[in-house]
């Protein structure tokens, strides 16, 4: 393949992979109003906690992310043979200063995540579970559980994982694991702390501890990557 042919694929994956991103985009919007909107409509948020008003409850959005995922993906799906591994690598440079750019709005993302996880545990701690509380536990969770993919690479594809698997990238994450491990290993000392004083306050900082974990190594990277682009 010749590389005008290969600047035309390229030309034709970034807008498959621009629509794919406005899909899922509003499959997101989607589920939210999938989850929230008979919570509000059937006056559930002050309700005690019922199992199978939980579950009916999700079974509704769940069925829209998948549908409408997959209804993306296939919309949006590459032509067979377009990740060939010299293309992906080609491109390897570009997927890897959006992704160092993404790590350094971490602190920002997962910081707010971290607040309403925290202000939720505080609730439940003095008022026990509610409808709502379960539905907005899960949603926390799932965005914590995809920052982390983004972070890690974990699941991505076989042409994907040749760009998290570049020597130099992998140094880098290598490095931010490392300084991210640290600095959870310095805040369980504080968490222990304040279980001692009172446990509730160790509860209530465990998710902010998490986001320390995710965001340093984020960070890290980041910076490592700009760097490396200023000395390029």
């Amino acid at each position: 393949m010749s590389d005008a042919d290969e600047e035309r694929m390229f030309a034709d994956l970034r807008r498959r992979a621009n629509r794919r991103a406005l899909l899922i985009g509003l499959v997101g919007c989607a589920v939210a109003a999938a989850l929230f909107i008979p919570v509000l409509g059937f006056h559930m948020i002050g309700r005690p906690l019922r199992w199978q008003s939980v579950a009916l409850i999700m079974l509704l959005p769940v069925l829209v992310g998948v549908v409408g995922s997959t209804g993306a993906w296939w919309v949006t799906r590459f032509p067979p043979g377009a990740l060939t591994p010299r293309m992906t690598l080609r491109q390897s440079d570009r997927v890897q200063r959006y992704m160092s750019r993404l790590y350094l709005f971490y602190p920002i993302l997962i910081g707010l995540i971290a607040f309403d996880w925290a202000l939720l545990v505080q609730r439940v701690l003095k008022s026990g579970w509610q409808v709502l509380d379960v539905t907005e536990g899960l949603v926390l969770t799932f965005g914590v559980v995809a920052y982390v993919l983004a972070l890690t690479g974990w699941g991505v594809g076989r042409m994907s994982r040749l760009i998290y698997d570049e020597e130099l990238f992998r140094s880098f994450r290598t490095r931010g694991y490392i300084a991210g491990f640290w600095s959870v290993m310095g805040g369980l000392p504080l968490i222990l702390a304040l279980g001692l004083a009172r446990p509730a306050w160790a509860v209530e900082a465990l998710p902010v501890l998490i986001a320390v974990g995710i965001s340093v190594p984020a960070v890290t990277i980041g910076l490592l990557n700009r760097r490396a682009e200023r000395d390029a």
